[in-house]
């Protein structure tokens, strides 16, 4: 099956298209602006509180930013995921950008999808012994 969005495919493995974000929230309008920048200042959500929770998956907003630890700047990425109310869950985790990812590669952007994905947050333990969330889809 060829996927039509070359932008998101696992081949190219790039979803920033050069930019350092990625949003399928429309930002033509104020709703949808809103919506980003309140989610940026304060997501409504930790997705570490809520494992175990499904939510219907309508949009997601993942970016890159320089995270400092240990007096060393490391570059991260954050992902929040909107569902279908418009509350906001974030995440720092790599698995849930790398479940969001393979989601888009495989589905395609949101705006495409004739409904929103029902996905339930997971945790996996790593063999470091450390954890990591993903998503599971429902």
């Amino acid at each position: 099956m060829e996927n039509d969005n070359k932008a998101l495919t696992v081949k190219d493995n790039n979803v920033f298209e050069g930019k350092n974000y990625y949003c399928s929230v429309s930002l033509d309008n104020s709703d949808g602006q809103v919506l980003v920048y309140n989610a940026l200042e304060s997501c409504d959500v930790r997705v570490s509180d809520c494992i175990g929770q499904t939510i219907e998956l309508k949009d997601v907003y993942i970016e890159k930013y320089m995270k400092e630890k240990d007096g060393e700047s490391k570059e991260a990425i954050r992902t929040i995921l909107f569902d279908k109310d418009g509350k906001s869950y974030v995440s720092t985790s790599f698995g849930i950008f790398n479940s969001i990812r393979r989601i888009l590669n495989i589905f395609g952007e949101p705006k495409n999808w004739k409904e929103a994905k029902k996905v339930t947050f997971t945790e996996r333990k790593l063999n470091d012994g450390k954890k990591s969330f993903v998503l599971k889809l429902a």
